[in-house]
């Protein structure tokens, strides 16, 4: 299992390296904030997330790159804070063509990786979809 979350971060951080020697990859202020649901595969939690968009690359900025800290209700399971890569589901619909996507759905899915904060520092591989999202 750390061998292919390090195989993850490696290529996150290539595609990262590549974008923004490209121009594509725009580190501005934070883009956002969000809330975010979130599956721990390690320790088999669900959890909430407070979480900050980064940056956005791809063609219309359908990407984003966001850091979280996370909160899980299972006894045992400590916060954990990290860092993933993200797809905006509207703005993918729309890449497609399709029209009409209300202003109020604005979620993102993605993976993650979490590190735990209290106990042993080991990164733990995660997915999110994003709950509430305020963009600025």
């Amino acid at each position: 299992m750390k061998k292919v979350i390090g195989l993850f971060i490696a290529v996150m951080l290539f595609g990262m390296i590549s974008q923004a020697t490209a121009g594509v990859l725009k580190f501005d202020p934070p883009k956002g904030i969000g809330g975010d649901v979130v599956y721990d595969f390690r320790d088999q939690a669900v959890g909430i997330a407070g979480s900050v968009t980064l940056a956005n690359f791809g063609k219309d900025n359908i990407c984003e790159v966001r850091a979280v800290y996370a909160s899980f209700e299972k006894e045992g399971v400590s916060p954990k804070v990290g860092g993933g890569v993200g797809v905006s589901i509207p703005k993918l619909l729309n890449s497609f063509g399709w029209q009409g996507i209300p202003e109020w759905f604005n979620t993102s899915v993605g993976v993650m990786v979490l590190v735990d904060v209290r106990d042993n520092i080991e990164a733990a591989l995660a997915v999110y979809i994003t709950a509430i999202k305020m963009e600025f």
